[in-house]
C-alpha cells in the first residue's frame, strides 16, 4: 500500500512510502524519524485526519488493522489485478532539544 505521510504544520515536508499492508505502525514511525534524520521527539500520529478520535496509539497494530484494508478491499481470487489502498497518516512532533550551542 502507499502511505501518504503529512506533517500537520508544513506540507512541504509531506512524503509517501510504499509498504506491505502487514506493516506495523512502529515501522511507519521509524520511517518518519528516518525522514527527519532522527532529529524529532514526541511523535504523534493521526489516522486520515487530525482529530482526537483519530489518534494512533497502539503502534503494534498493522496498517491493515488500522485502516481495515481487508474490509475495504476484499480479496477476489478470480481477478489477476490487485487493488492498492492508499492510507493517509498525519503526524506532528517536537524538534530535538539539545544543550549544544
Amino acid at each position: 500500500v502507499t502511505v501518504d505521510l503529512k506533517l500537520v504544520t508544513w506540507n512541504y515536508l509531506n512524503f509517501s512510502i510504499k509498504v506491505p499492508s502487514s506493516t506495523n505502525l512502529f515501522i511507519v514511525e521509524q520511517r518518519i524519524k528516518e525522514q527527519h534524520c532522527g532529529s524529532i521527539t514526541k511523535l504523534q500520529l493521526w489516522k486520515t485526519q487530525v482529530h482526537p478520535k483519530n489518534v494512533l496509539k497502539d503502534f503494534s497494530r498493522t496498517l491493515s488493522q488500522e485502516f481495515r484494508l481487508e474490509d475495504a478491499y476484499p480479496t477476489d481470487d478470480t481477478t489477476t489485478t490487485s487493488r492498492e489502498a492508499d492510507c493517509v497518516i498525519f503526524y506532528d512532533f517536537h524538534p530535538h532539544e539539545s544543550d549544544c550551542p
